[in-house]
């Protein structure tokens, strides 16, 4: 398991507590659940960009050997 999976479950545990504090509890305030909840959108959508990168960069590897391999 990565580090930046770590921290997202950490962030989406924290953002599901401060969300029910402020249902039942009401002692968060409506900005601080939505600002913890949207640093844990942000966090996964930057885990998810880097892995698409990732994957593009593969895909690109592999079609350029591809070509090489035609000309041979």
């Amino acid at each position: 398991m990565k580090w930046q999976d770590i921290i997202l479950i950490i962030l989406a545990i924290l953002s599901l507590i401060i969300g029910f504090l402020y249902l039942f509890g009401n002692s968060p305030t409506l900005e601080e659940a939505l600002l913890i909840f949207m640093l844990t959108l942000m966090v996964k959508i930057y885990h998810d960009s880097i892995i698409n990168k990732s994957e593009t960069k593969n895909i690109k590897i592999i079609s350029i050997a591809k070509k090489l391999l035609k000309e041979i």
